[in-house]
């Protein structure tokens, strides 16, 4: 789609009057009031945003293992990559990172279920309701890239003991072409595409209501918003796409100014492995001043504003309104969402939940001590078997000339004395290496301590339960269930819920038909009115009701043999049913009611069949030859 960059005459124009909609405009003394007021909640929860920068930051450094490292190490670095040999240095062990990861796989496995992201339940009339609602979902979900949102929402989450998920309904526009009448092509733009868009948060950025708990600020907050840098070229796009408006002069002017974004911290020392995390690091290099030269800084909010206070509405009320800020000086978008959930769009979830709020220590945070003991032994160990390997050696360097570099650690030590003093004869050799023998043992043991702290371990024994007795595959899940199912309980129950109730309420406000195709392929048109008349809950995985789910099918498939072998039991209960519900535990979605017996007859067996087949035929003979009597 090609994009009018020059020619957007939204400006301030008008009188004094500012455009910050399609058809809306602020006058000069709304739009200094509203400014104001925007910059009075930035500063409002602004001290305990830069306490929790502080905080992220060390966080950050000690998971990626941020080492300065000595001058000898950084030699030996040095060569390292420069192919001069194989040379250890020390380093962090990253058990915390990896141990995260883990916490993080095992969480998106049980919140998502088997069919997609998104799973729904309903009663059994209204089955193809919630079906279509789940696939609508999930369609949102591949388009807008959801899981990406979720993994890294929960990494946040479990590092920072704070995550955030933002929901909103997003309009993607592009050219219809067709051919008029003259056969050439009719470009015209349209909505090509729209749907629930998920953000995830960026806990540096994130500005919030601080009277009450994160986790509360979707039904009780009064505000949150978040900080951004981007280029011109960004905006001018967004200007030509409608996203913001009144833009242009603060663009051209180049006199950029960052007052709220905050960069991330350096987790690398090695100037040759470092990648700058944004684009700012990258344009402004060493230099930090140099950076607000290069972009420009947009913080948006969802706010509850009186809008009859800006001149915006008649009545007196308050309502959820996005706004967007543009380098501290101008307000440049705002809507008033009218959103039928009436929620600030955001699910905040700190799992580690004791009642200090953010001030309680992460997951991140109760295992970084224990990643620095380890790597503090490995790192002896490597230094001791360099010092096993090469020794010290002492010289006489009156009598030899073996340079002047000292490393007492594994090299030689230059001594200035008189030629006549016995060092051994000129030259003497120590090997007094620690042992260190069972430094691989203590790390073990360190690392079961980290289980301690968040088991992942046993988790990776689920994967393996088909090969287990059933026994030990309940015992294996049962580990696996109170901690790790508890935190999953608790994210969903503190964010994804609030994210969950206002996806379906876009859905019900914006979206205007939905067509599924149902896995047998079958195309079922969905009004999403009926989402309204239908109670659906939200099915998140069968992993919340039990993730036992082989000694489920196991148990499942005994009480199946049981029906089936009781004649009565049999014919009370729909067998086919419970097969379908059985083979959908191990994920098989075949429809076995298609294998059912079409007739009485095709219930015997071959030779009583092709028997009962002949009687049959002769009786439909007699029938006919009594006819042909009659006649």
């Amino acid at each position: 789609m090609a994009l009018n960059m020059g020619t957007n005459k939204n400006k301030v124009a008008k009188g004094k009057r500012f455009q910050v909609g399609k058809d809306l405009y602020l006058t000069e003394a709304a739009h200094t009031k509203l400014l104001k007021h925007l910059k009075e909640r930035l500063e409002f929860s602004k001290d305990l945003h830069d306490q929790q920068v502080a905080k992220f930051k060390k966080i950050d450094q000690a998971v990626y293992g941020y080492l300065v490292l000595d001058e000898d190490d950084e030699k030996r670095r040095e060569d390292n990559e420069k192919g001069y040999g194989v040379k250890p240095v020390d380093t962090i062990l990253p058990l915390t990172l990896t141990q995260l990861d883990e916490a993080v796989t095992y969480l998106i496995e049980v919140l998502s279920t088997d069919s997609g992201l998104y799973g729904a339940i309903a009663p059994e009339a209204k089955k193809k309701v919630a079906d279509g609602f789940a696939a609508l979902m999930n369609e949102h979900a591949d388009r807008f890239k959801h899981l990406r949102a979720l993994n890294l929402f929960l990494f946040n989450t479990m590092k920072y003991n704070w995550g955030g998920l933002s929901p909103s309904w997003k309009i993607v526009k592009g050219n219809q072409i067709t051919n008029a009448i003259t056969d050439t092509p009719d470009i015209k733009e349209t909505v090509v595409y729209q749907g629930n868009e998920l953000h995830s948060l960026d806990p540096y950025n994130t500005y919030y209501d601080i009277s009450v708990s994160p986790i509360d600020l979707a039904s009780e907050g009064e505000f949150f918003a978040e900080a951004a840098v981007k280029t011109a070229f960004k905006a001018r796009k967004m200007l030509a796409n409608e996203e913001i408006f009144n833009a242009e002069d603060i663009i051209k002017n180049g006199a950029y100014s960052i007052s709220w974004y905050t960069d991330k911290p350096t987790i690398d020392t090695s100037t040759s492995n470092t990648v700058s995390s944004n684009f700012l690091q990258l344009l402004g290099g060493d230099n930090p001043e140099r950076t607000s030269d290069q972009a420009l800084e947009f913080v948006r909010f969802y706010i509850w504003l009186n809008t009859k206070e800006y001149d915006l509405a008649q009545e007196d009320k308050l309502q959820v309104c996005r706004v967007t800020m543009l380098n501290n000086e101008r307000i440049v978008r705002l809507e008033v969402m009218n959103n039928a959930h009436a929620l600030l769009p955001i699910g905040v979830s700190m799992p580690w939940e004791d009642g200090f709020k953010e001030a309680t220590k992460s997951y991140g945070q109760l295992l970084n001590p224990f990643q620095l003991f380890a790597s503090a032994q490995m790192n002896v160990h490597q230094k001791s078997n360099r010092k096993s390997l090469y020794g010290v050696t002492f010289f006489n360097k009156n009598v030899l000339d073996l340079g002047d570099d000292f490393d007492p650690v594994a090299s030689k030590i230059p001594v200035n004395a008189a030629p006549d003093v016995d060092i051994r004869k000129a030259i003497f050799q120590v090997y007094d290496a620690p042992k260190t023998e069972n430094t691989i043992r203590d790390i073990g043991t360190i690392t079961e301590i980290m289980q301690k702290i968040l088991p992942t371990d046993i988790l990776k024994q689920v994967a393996g339960l088909e090969r287990a007795t059933q026994y030990q595959s309940a015992a294996t899940v049962q580990g696996a269930n109170r901690r790790n199912l508890k935190i999953a309980r608790i994210i969903d129950i503190q964010a994804l819920s609030h994210v969950r109730q206002i996806q379906l309420f876009n859905i019900l406000q914006y979206q205007e038909s939905v067509e599924i195709i149902s896995p047998e392929g079958e195309l079922i048109p969905i009004n999403p009115a009926e989402f309204r008349e239908t109670k659906i809950e939200f099915a998140i995985s069968e992993g919340l009701r039990g993730l036992d789910r082989l000694s489920m099918s196991m148990a499942i498939q005994d009480v199946l043999n049981s029906i089936i072998q009781s004649q009565q039991a049999s014919q009370q209960i729909d067998v086919v049913g419970i097969i379908n519900y059985w083979t959908s535990f191990i994920g098989d979605k075949t429809d076995f009611s298609q294998f059912r017996f079409k007739s009485e007859m095709d219930k015997l067996p071959p030779q009583e069949r092709d028997l009962a087949f002949q009687v049959y035929q002769q009786f439909i003979q007699a029938q006919q030859n009594q006819g042909t009597t009659q006649q």
